[in-house]
């Protein structure tokens, strides 16, 4: 099985887009906020 994206809620967005960006590689897909709670933002990723 092969891993299509992944799906996170962070508190500190520019920590996390560092570590799956730069840290795995990872590409930033989408960057929203968490419906129940907008304060949190809700950041999908793919891979490259």
């Amino acid at each position: 099985m092969r891993t299509h994206h992944i799906s996170l809620l962070t508190r500190d967005a520019k920590q996390n887009i560092h570590f799956y960006t730069k840290i795995l590689g990872m590409r930033l897909v989408k960057n929203t906020v968490n419906q129940e709670n907008i304060r949190i933002r809700h950041l999908f990723y793919g891979r490259l």
